[in-house]
């Protein structure tokens, strides 16, 4: 018997402890200076799911959705709901929720060290974004649900994740359309065109009743223009301040 293992057999005969070695870590690198500041990540998530999600549409630059631009957006939103009866309940239709990504390894070797916690080249992002619960989609797959801690810019966290070894794709969202609201920042003024889509909006949506909000300061709403579905084209404001 080699002595290492006589040593463990004595020890366990003996009540003691045998010390086992920790499954090997990968050389995760020094945390580089991700995007967010600590406020701003405190700040994360807000009440108003929706129209957080919508400020970060709006202002593609921002990982988080500044204070500002969320009270701003909330302020007009809510202001604009009060113009009619038709745009009362008006809210913007995300691609992603800004806290849910699926994420592919690229072979099982991978994805059980991600499972067992020796996958460490994601240890910075995950501790910056705030990881809440990772779960492994099916035991022996390569496909994980990461499920974060506040609501980010869906592209920006997407590349972030996307660029790290051994993973071949990060995903957000999904496939269908619905009635939305999209904004404008023009610097002296907001722009919203509010699109009231009804109608198997999963294909696509069949009906469509537009209407223009412009805000010159917070809440200080205006009804610059409104279209309803005639089967005709869209109005031509649409265009210059439709969602990107």
């Amino acid at each position: 018997m080699r002595p290492a293992l006589a040593l463990a057999f004595a020890l366990v005969a003996c009540g003691g402890t045998v010390a086992t070695t920790p499954a090997e870590k990968d050389a995760g690198p020094t945390c580089p200076v991700l995007p967010g500041t600590a406020a701003e990540l405190a700040s994360t998530p807000r009440a108003d799911a929706n129209l957080e999600l919508l400020a970060l549409a709006t202002w593609p630059e921002d990982v988080i959705a500044s204070q500002v631009h969320y009270d701003r957006i909330v302020a007009d939103v809510h202001a604009a709901r009060k113009l009619d009866a038709a745009i009362a309940g008006a809210g913007y239709f995300p691609r992603g929720d800004g806290r849910v990504w699926l994420i592919d390894a690229a072979d099982v070797a991978t994805a059980d060290r991600m499972s067992n916690g020796s996958y460490d080249a994601w240890d910075c992002l995950n501790a910056h974004f705030g990881k809440v619960r990772l779960t492994r989609i099916g035991s022996t797959s390569t496909a994980f649900r990461l499920e974060l801690e506040g609501r980010y810019q869906n592209e920006i966290v997407r590349a972030l994740y996307a660029a790290l070894p051994s993973v071949t794709s990060v995903y957000f969202g999904g496939p269908g359309s619905g009635p939305t609201i999209c904004a404008t920042d023009e610097g002296t003024r907001m722009v919203y065109a509010i699109d009231q889509a009804s109608g198997d909006c999963p294909a696509g949506c069949t009906t469509h009743d537009w209407w223009l909000v412009t805000s010159t300061a917070p809440g200080v709403v205006t009804l610059a223009g409104h279209q309803p579905d005639g089967g005709g084209p869209a109005p031509d404001w649409l265009t210059r301040y439709g969602c990107r």
